[in-house]
């Protein structure tokens, strides 16, 4: 097996144990370990966070922006590993997204990472002996082809249709006080949750009547991905963010409804509606599919 270090640029929350979509190297395959380093960009830690394990190979993703992914199974170990303390254990790179490890600089790396964490040093030691790989529903080989860091462009297309759908539901444009109240929306993100963000949902609409306002994030495809765009974290944290600035402007009998539209979904990402419990103030997180005329329960 091959073991490579990868990097990313925001704050790791991960406490356990988890499964995400990820961008990676042509030549990863199913089985290569993987140590994550978090970068000291916007705060972050500048240490190694966890360690990772690939449970498919690399595959392009073809309806999706072209680029490789993968499923990784990642633990997030008890100690970070500052990066000044891991150079001792020999060269090595963390710039780029991804790059390899010698084997021997990755086993020192590792050794110091799980020294103090028996889970994590019980986990590296099942993932060297290629043990305990998940069910292939929990790793679905469609997200690999569907996925896209790049896809805002094309997602912005069918703003208009859905938009113009939910106004024939009698949905309709903000009024001027809502307006206000949520101009400059901004919150933390689950990733970060102690952080401050300015947040542009894609579509907000309300029923004045009902006090009910309609917090949507549109994808093309919604699969289980990394850091902010991860579609049910996205949505529920633009919707508790709506929330809170309808409750500090006085609008505190209005219901902030979350919607997550797509038109393809993956079945990791609908479980994950079902599971993720909803944010203060706000409802239940509802799922729908775009056909290109309507939205529909998927």
């Amino acid at each position: 097996m091959a073991t490579y270090r990868f990097s990313i640029t925001w704050e790791f929350d991960l406490s356990g144990r988890e499964l995400s979509v990820w961008t990676a190297p042509s030549r990863l395959r199913c089985g290569d370990l993987i140590l994550l380093y978090e970068a000291g960009k916007g705060g972050g830690r500048k240490a190694f966070v966890a360690i990772g394990r690939a449970v498919t190979d690399a595959i392009r993703s073809y309806h999706g922006d072209d680029a490789h992914w993968a499923w990784i199974e990642w633990r997030a170990v008890r100690n970070p590993l500052p990066l000044a303390e891991a150079k001792k254990a020999g060269e090595f790179s963390v710039i780029g997204r991804s790059g390899t490890v010698k084997p021997l600089v990755f086993d020192k790396i590792a050794r110091r990472l799980t020294a103090a964490d028996p889970i994590a040093l019980n986990t590296l030691r099942r993932w060297r002996a290629r043990k305990g790989f998940p069910r292939t529903d929990e790793v679905p080989i469609r997200d690999l082809a569907l996925a896209s860091l790049e896809a805002e462009a094309d997602e912005r297309a069918l703003y208009p249709p859905v938009r113009e759908y939910l106004a024939r539901q009698g949905w309709t444009e903000l009024s001027d006080d809502i307006r206000d109240a949520i101009r400059r929306l901004r919150g933390p993100l689950t990733f970060d949750p102690d952080g401050d963000y300015g947040l542009r949902p894609d579509i907000l609409m309300s029923r004045p009547r009902g006090k009910r306002l309609l917090v949507v994030e549109v994808k093309r495809s919604a699969v289980r991905t990394e850091g902010y765009r991860n579609p049910v974290d996205q949505v529920l944290d633009y919707a508790r963010a709506v929330a809170k600035a309808l409750s500090t402007a006085g609008f505190t009998d209005w219901k902030t409804e979350p919607l997550l539209v797509a038109e393809d979904f993956s079945v990791v990402v609908l479980n994950d509606a079902r599971a993720t419990a909803r944010p203060r103030g706000v409802e239940v997180l509802r799922c729908r599919v775009w056909d290109g005329s309507e939205l529909k329960s998927p």
